[in-house]
């Protein structure tokens, strides 16, 4: 990919799955793994873990694991997500450590309860200890969350 724009390349990568197919694309994602930008390498980890052999698949857990710590805290939530759909632990660990980081915004607390209940689908210490956040909009996100997965 040669787009100076990492917006650009990032919606290339995923375009790629839809055009060539799983394993091509994962090919070729597989190589952008290492780019400069999060989010084109987000992408890239997303078609590479979707579509690719056991290899591409287990550089791109890498790459997720890698892009929990972002400093953009929608971008670690995301990697976050994708390792919970992936069935890798560590991400269930990062969205039960991001609800109780006070240092945050609320806007990230918040839409890791959510994910607690849309991906995770598991109930973890930070999602319990949000029933005290100091926010109300995560407190009844947590209370949601945690209503909704315990009727399943």
């Amino acid at each position: 990919m040669r787009a100076d724009d990492a917006a650009t390349r990032a919606a290339a990568v995923i375009a790629l799955g839809a055009i060539l197919g799983d394993a091509a694309a994962a090919t070729t994602a597989h190589g952008l793994l290492a780019d400069p930008a999060p989010s084109v390498r987000r992408a890239a980890a997303r078609v590479a873990a979707y579509g690719g052999t056991a290899a591409e698949r287990a550089d791109a857990v890498a790459v997720f694991a890698a892009l929990m710590g972002d400093d953009d805290a929608d971008l670690a939530l995301t990697a976050a997500a994708e390792l919970v759909a992936l069935g890798d632990p560590r991400g269930a660990d990062a969205l039960s450590a991001r609800l109780v980081r006070q240092t945050d915004a609320s806007s990230p607390r918040l839409r890791a309860a959510g994910l607690h209940l849309t991906v995770a689908r598991i109930v973890t210490p930070g999602l319990v200890a949000a029933l005290a956040d100091p926010d109300a909009r995560v407190r009844v996100a947590a209370a949601h969350a945690l209503i909704a997965l315990g009727r399943r």
